[in-house]
């Protein structure tokens, strides 16, 4: 049972089958998609939308528990047979969209499509809270892990080892927020049967390519992904390809002057990618300020806003605006496909 706001535990063991959006059961870790290469244009069947955006927020938190994989050891924490994540989700509300966040407020009748947003590394979720805040107000859903040994809500230090488990973690989020037996209680019926977006930056980037581009994990439930700042994360994941010919729409956003993560990187990602993409470029931006502290961000959520209802919600006229809006308030289109 899940309760939203409190520290409930959502537990699910290794035998246990989780319901996708569509209904049916899927395997705790999805392997490669089966489906057809996605189409490079937007699909044509639209997802009609409550009014808006921007909308009012609300937020509620839980912790979620995974039964069926372990946790390295961290720190003065042993090793561990579970994986624990704590969630914070936001979501839309009725009421002035200038209003402060409402913590457990109802949602809007909805519904609205489900996003995840994935952290960085040696940081928390909580630390994105304008980027999270201005994406679920553009009509999503928004949940944010904090993942089990990169996140700093843990007692001891963070590590980048456990990087390739935090795709699973993904789909693990992903299985209780589509399943109705453990989605919290108000958020039911709130968030759209459709594919799941996903947006992360940094080693959060390479968590959101890998669940939607590499064959070691791929979710075929997510239709786009938005990579802020990321990579392909090294050797972390040298048993999976990077990139599949069944992962969806990939936008790469990066700052030139990145010095934590080059921008050659996503120059990478973007020439390995063989599906519908584009690589944006922030000309002088630097790792963090573009995304979070700095006046890029408007452009940046607007952008990803449009990309993925674009390639998720078929909204033609969001695509339309992808080319302009990958070129303003500080952003700069590199290249499309």
């Amino acid at each position: 049972m899940v309760a939203a706001g409190i520290g409930v535990v959502v537990a699910r063991g290794p035998d246990t089958p989780t319901v996708a959006a569509d209904g049916t059961g899927r395997p705790t870790r999805p392997g490669p998609s089966a489906t057809s290469p996605p189409s490079t244009v937007p699909p044509t069947t639209t997802t009609t939308l409550p009014p808006g955006p921007p909308y009012a927020l609300g937020v509620t938190r839980l912790t979620v528990e995974d039964l069926s994989r372990g946790t390295m050891a961290r720190g003065p924490t042993p090793a561990l047979r579970t994986r624990t994540i704590p969630l914070t989700i936001y979501y839309p509300v009725a009421g002035r969209a200038d209003a402060p966040v409402a913590e457990n407020a109802p949602a809007a009748p909805g519904p609205f499509p489900l996003m995840i947003f994935a952290h960085g590394y040696s940081i928390t979720a909580a630390d994105y809270e304008p980027l999270i805040r201005d994406l679920a107000a553009g009509g999503w859903v928004v949940a944010a892990p904090d993942f089990p040994i990169a996140s700093l809500v843990f007692p001891g230090p963070a590590s980048q080892a456990d990087l390739p488990n935090q795709p699973g973690d993904v789909s693990f989020v992903i299985d209780t927020l589509t399943n109705p037996a453990t989605v919290p209680p108000l958020l039911q019926g709130r968030i759209a049967p459709v594919k799941v977006a996903i947006a992360g930056h940094s080693d959060g980037g390479v968590t959101a390519a890998a669940v939607t581009g590499n064959s070691c994990c791929i979710d075929p439930r997510i239709g786009a992904a938005a990579s802020y700042a990321g990579d392909q994360g090294g050797s972390l994941f040298r048993n999976g390809q990077w990139f599949q010919p069944s992962a969806p729409p990939q936008l790469f956003i990066h700052g030139t002057a990145d010095r934590d993560v080059p921008y050659s990187y996503s120059e990478k990602l973007y020439a390995d990618t063989v599906v519908t993409k584009m690589l944006v470029s922030i000309p002088g931006g630097v790792h963090w300020d573009p995304f979070v502290s700095g006046p890029e961000r408007a452009a940046v959520v607007k952008l990803t806003h449009d990309f993925f209802r674009a390639y998720i919600l078929g909204d033609q006229a969001a695509a339309a605006r992808l080319t302009t809006d990958a070129n303003e308030g500080g952003l700069r289109l590199e290249r499309s496909q």
